[in-house]
């Protein structure tokens, strides 16, 4: 019965707004407002292996390919090799950008050398953070997994820009291991990859 009544009460509610908006007119007026400059920002990662926060790294806005060209020769089962790079967050807007990779390419000289190799070699990324303490990683992941997916290479907080420390930029050190799995036999002797291309794309961190 309650239900019944504040039902009808609401109803008539509604025929006497109608009724109200149906006979009393308003004032109005219109403003044009001109003037008016609307600019986006820029979203841009920059990767640099030579010392941190330099400016003659590699910007991810650029149209042409990093190339760090990396060659390392005679790899064997249980070698692992490794090194440092550093990425910051050079974008013109105040934005946290997270850094994803995925290997994209890779050429194989021998017929089917990414084939035998893929799952043979294996690649763990580290992000050791602004001060260099950091953990954030996959722990090792074999060329087929960083291939199938992009895969986030900090924590959501992702990398801030360096406008938020008065322009300072906000350096991530990244620590990078490569080593080919004990378990790997004669089937990869002379076995190479050439032209190996990672992608990394910052996302938003919202």
């Amino acid at each position: 019965m309650t239900k019944r009544i504040i039902l009808s009460l609401a109803m008539i509610a509604l025929v006497i707004a109608g009724v109200t908006s149906a006979t009393i007119a308003y004032f109005s007026d219109t403003v044009n407002v001109t003037g008016v400059t609307v600019a986006m920002g820029t979203a841009d990662l920059e990767l640099n292996h030579t010392t941190v926060n330099s400016d003659d790294g590699y910007d991810a806005n650029s149209s042409d390919n990093i190339n760090l060209n990396l060659n390392v020769p005679g790899l064997y089962p249980g070698l692992t090799v490794s090194g440092d790079v550093w990425m910051r967050n050079i974008s013109q807007s105040p934005i946290a950008l997270r850094p994803y990779a995925r290997l994209t390419s890779a050429t194989s000289p021998h017929g089917n050398d990414w084939e035998l190799l893929k799952d043979k070699i294996e690649i763990r990324v580290t992000d050791k953070g602004h001060v260099g303490s950091g953990t954030y990683s996959w722990g090792w992941q074999t060329l087929e997994w960083w291939h199938s997916e992009p895969r986030a290479i900090s924590d959501g907080i992702g990398i801030l820009p360096e406008a938020g420390l008065n322009g300072t930029a906000f350096s991530h050190q990244y620590y990078i291991d490569a080593r080919v799995k004990s378990d790997a036999g004669n089937e990869i002797q002379g076995k190479s990859l050439t032209n190996v291309t990672w992608e990394i794309v910052g996302e938003q961190v919202h």
